[in-house]
């Protein structure tokens, strides 16, 4: 495979100019000598030629053959003048004329030759750079695909140096989807079936990139040495191509983006003819018309505030093309293809030419139906928001994100005496009491910052002078991203409220020094009382034992009914200490197992249960934070109470437990003699009893301490029971850890 321009045909290069004058005049000299030796007529001037010949084959430039001739000529004539005469002399001046005339013959027949061969030199030199330098790629190749020779230009464009090439084939350097279609025209243009063919072909360069060509190919035939090959000539499209995919791309995109667009667009002419539309152009009119400016009546629209109906010429898309004015966002009320109204923002703008003369224009929809109804839901609800304001007897305002008022009712105009630019603002803080504007303002702006709900308690300065206190209260109006929009506020005159509370904190306070005084007195009492009692008791009981023989049966009677009343005194005073103290704070409540406080009273009241020949069941019993010994009192009286209340026949208590969201649910179910729905509430009042103390014994505090101590852990007690079939008590704790309540 040869990659190299050949030389024209027949072309040698010469040597040394120098050497080939040196020799061909050392020839000369010797045949010029040999000539002075012969007899004139004999003389070998045909020998001449040998040099001249030589000097015209080697030396380019025709006056060294000249030269060359010149000198024959001259050292002929001097032999014709020194050579030996021997002949006829007319004979030897007819030779030496000849051979002059042979001389100049023959080099005029070498000059022109060296003329001719000159020629070709310059026209091979021309095609040799007409080939290297032009501005456009060109290969030979065989009729079997292999290279002759390529320029320059072919190689920087196909992106292979010679060397490179020299192990390529065509089909390791074009582009896989168009190596058969060069081919095949190839095949044509060898089988005579086309004079040439062109193409787009893409090339791979050696960095894998693609190079795009415009490829001309052309059979040539070579006369002289009967040679056929291809021509072939490669332009270089390659920033043409992607300057061309650029702009598709670009095209695609903006069609893309027409396509996403949530606005109407419409391309027109210079007629008003609609060139082009996106979807929702077509969506919002229902379709499209491909009439002009004059046919636009057929688009119904209508103006908003007049609702005169829009002429042909005022549509702005005909403003545009017809004036070459800019409309942006005319609102108008439009009737679409379908008949369905709505409502569209309107604008257009005129299209020119580079010479500004108007070509067309571009028509933009935007469909604001839902966004006026939107607007005019928010209309109404303002205005519902104003009229409620305005008749709640409280102040109502709004505020800004920055905090500033922007709206307050009349109400709050009324009750300060204050104007509404007066107040908006920041100007609102006059309306406070001067102890609170501080305070005030700072918890408003905390708020501002962390977007929560704002509640203070200030005093607000009627248009008498005096203040009242108010609460306040403000929340804010956040968008979908959880951003604060509009702050929402109401301040709330609880003066009467706040003398009440202040009237009923002293009140609990000396509820708290009255309790804490009858907790004093019931303990002194109970000692001072229980001291005569005791002695009462023990005396009667010794008059009993010591003058027994000398009392009648009436005597021992009296004595005997002394000694209970003053052992049912002694009971009640014990019980009135115990319910006094069921609401003392003194003992923290800790975790307490009411399973294993209940086992310790039924070890306690184990006589009595077998005296009442009691069954008593229990399940699994909760943990809570409660007070142990009262938990213990309260299981004893509620047990105890069962035992007392029984049928005839034994009696059966069932204690169980119930998870009731955040607490625990407790009863105490028994088959005894029942309650009547009636006395439901009356059992838990202290000293209230519903059976007589000779049947059924006892102070009537029991169900009362019950009360107290369940109240005292946060709960709840109640009855249910139906009147000979038995009584449930049901009582509640909190199932989580609380604090004893005060006071309960």
């Amino acid at each position: 495979m040869q990659l190299v321009i050949r030389p024209p045909t027949g072309y040698k290069e010469g040597g040394s100019s120098l050497a080939t004058l040196a020799v061909s005049k050392i020839l000369i000299a010797l045949i010029f000598i040999i000539d002075l030796y012969l007899p004139l007529g004999y003389a070998v001037w045909i020998l001449y030629l040998i040099p001249l010949i030589f000097v015209s084959i080697r030396l380019k430039q025709p006056i060294f053959t000249n030269l060359t001739l010149l000198l024959c000529i001259i050292l002929i004539i001097a032999e014709f003048f020194l050579s030996p005469r021997t002949g006829s002399y007319s004979i030897a001046a007819f030779n030496a004329a000849t051979g002059i005339a042979a001389f100049v013959f023959v080099t005029y027949i070498l000059n022109y030759r060296k003329s001719l061969e000159n020629k070709l030199i310059e026209s091979e030199n021309l095609f040799r750079k007409t080939f290297e330098e032009a501005g456009t790629g060109i290969v030979h190749m065989d009729t079997n695909g292999g290279w002759i020779r390529m320029n320059d230009k072919y190689c920087q464009i196909i992106g292979h140096s010679r060397e490179e090439m020299m192990h390529l084939s065509l089909s390791d350097i074009v582009h896989p989807d168009d190596l058969k279609n060069d081919l095949e025209c190839r095949m044509k243009l060898l089988r005579g079936e086309i004079r040439d063919f062109k193409m787009e072909k893409r090339y791979i360069r050696s960095d894998s990139s693609i190079a795009w060509t415009i490829f001309t190919c052309t059979l040539m035939h070579e006369t002289t040495t009967n040679e056929i090959f291809l021509v072939g000539v490669v332009e270089d499209i390659t920033k043409r191509k992607l300057k061309e995919e650029e702009i598709k791309y670009r095209e695609s995109l903006l069609q893309q983006t027409l396509e996403l667009l949530p606005v109407g667009i419409w391309f027109l002419n210079e007629k008003g003819e609609v060139l082009s539309s996106n979807p929702k152009a077509r969506e919002i009119w229902g379709g499209q018309n491909h009439v002009g400016i004059k046919g636009f009546s057929q688009y119904i629209g209508f103006w908003p505030d007049s609702g005169k109906a829009i002429e042909a010429h005022e549509w702005p898309a005909a403003r545009a093309i017809e004036k070459g004015e800019t409309v942006i966002n005319e609102t108008v009320n439009i009737k679409c293809f379908k008949g369905t109204p709505k409502t569209i923002l309107n604008s257009a703008m005129p299209l020119k030419d580079k010479d500004g003369n108007i070509v067309g224009a571009i028509n933009v929809n935007q469909d604001i139906t839902e966004l006026k109804k939107a607007e005019e839901e928010l209309r109404f609800s303002e205005e519902k928001f104003r009229t409620i304001a305005e008749a709640l007897p409280l102040i109502v305002w709004t505020a800004d994100t920055t905090g500033e008022l922007d709206f307050i009712n009349q109400w709050a105009i009324d009750f300060t005496g204050m104007s509404q630019e007066e107040v908006k603002g920041w100007g609102w803080l006059n309306m406070l009491h001067p102890d609170d504007v501080e305070k005030t303002a700072q918890l408003w702006k905390e708020t501002l910052n962390t977007g929560k709900t704002l509640e203070v308690i200030p005093r607000f300065k009627r248009r008498d002078g005096s203040y009242r206190w108010f609460i306040t209260r403000a929340v804010p109006l956040k968008d979908n991203y959880g951003n604060v929009i509009k702050w929402f506020g109401t301040s709330t005159d609880i003066h009467d409220q706040k003398e009440i509370e202040g009237r009923l904190e002293e009140f609990k306070k000396e509820l708290e020094r009255s309790n804490t005084e009858l907790e004093q007195f019931a303990y002194v009492a109970s000692h001072d009382m229980k001291e005569p009692l005791r002695m009462i008791s023990s005396y009667l009981q010794l008059l009993s034992k010591n003058y027994k023989d000398n009392l009648d049966e009436k005597a021992e009677s009296y004595i005997s009914y002394a000694v209970d009343g003053a052992f049912r005194m002694n009971t009640l005073i014990n019980d009135l200490l115990i319910y006094s103290r069921a609401s003392s704070k003194e003992k923290e409540f800790t975790n307490v197992h009411l399973k294993d406080v209940l086992e310790d009273v039924l070890g306690d009241l184990e006589i009595l249960i077998n005296e009442s020949n009691a069954e008593i069941t229990y399940g699994d019993l909760p943990t809570v934070k409660a007070d142990s010994l009262q938990m213990r009192q309260l299981f004893q009286n509620l047990i105890q109470n069962a035992l007392k209340f029984r049928k005839d026949g034994g009696i059966k208590v069932e204690i169980s437990s119930r998870r009731m969201g955040p607490e625990w649910m407790l009863k105490v179910q028994d088959n005894g003699i029942g309650i009547d729905p009636q006395f439901y509430d009356r059992i838990f009042i202290i000293f209230q009893r519903l059976h007589d103390r000779d049947k059924y014994p006892g102070t009537g505090i029991g169900l009362a301490l019950c009360k107290k101590i369940i109240e005292r852990h946060g709960g709840r007690i109640w009855v249910e029971s139906t009147p000979g079939e038995g009584s449930t008590f049901y009582f509640t704790l909190p199932a989580e850890s609380t604090a004893p309540k005060p006071g309960a």
